[in-house]
Parts: C-alpha cells; structure tokens; sequence
C-alpha cells in the first residue's frame, strides 16, 4: 500500500493512523502510523526542527523527512486459484479535508 496523506491542516500526513489489511474478512495486518521522527532533526537543511519534534502527540506523523519508508509483507495464506477480496481499512474519521487528498494506490506482490 502507498498512501500519500496531504499535508494541508488537518490532513492524513499529521495524524495518527491505523491501516487494517483484510482477506476474505480475516484481518492479516496492522500499520500503525505512529511514527517519532527527532532522530531526523540534525539533518534538516531548513533548520526547522518543529516537523521533526513530538511525533507521537501533538505532532503525529505518518512519515519523516527524510526517513526510510519500511515495507510491510502480510502472509495471505493459500489464495491460489480462487476468488480473493482485500480489504484496506484506513482509521481515519475524515478522510479528506480540504486540499488534503491524494489518491491511494495498493499493490499486491508475491514475495
């Protein structure tokens, strides 16, 4: 999955978010959006360190400048050869606000 949140106030980008993965209804996986991102401070060319600060409370984030992105891989157990529905969940009580949209692609790979 890759979700590109916008950035304008009250975007996905700064919240905390929970990304449900289901297949044929059983849940196969959680993201938690919960990310700290200080350790990045040093390296922000701008010296603005207030993105970089309280992440995880009053600053959530679901990136960080500058950080790895990791991927996420969710055994789906033996799909093979049938019908298979998936599922993204996105904990989010709006979705969109204002110019806050991006589009959200999901990508299933075989690993």
């Amino acid at each position: 999955m890759i979700a590109g949140y916008g950035s304008a106030a009250g975007g996905e980008e700064y919240s905390n978010t929970t990304v449900t993965v289901s297949v044929n209804g059983t849940r196969v996986g959680v993201v938690l959006h919960r990310v700290d991102c200080v350790s990045l401070e040093r390296y922000d060319p701008d010296g603005n360190p207030g993105i970089f600060r309280n992440n995880t409370a009053g600053n959530p984030r679901s990136w960080c400048p500058g950080g790895l992105i990791p991927s996420r891989y969710f055994p789906t157990g033996g799909i093979a050869g049938g019908d298979v529905t998936v599922t993204i969940g996105i904990g989010c009580r709006v979705p969109y606000v204002g110019d806050s949209g991006y589009r959200t692609s999901v990508s299933r790979l075989e690993r």
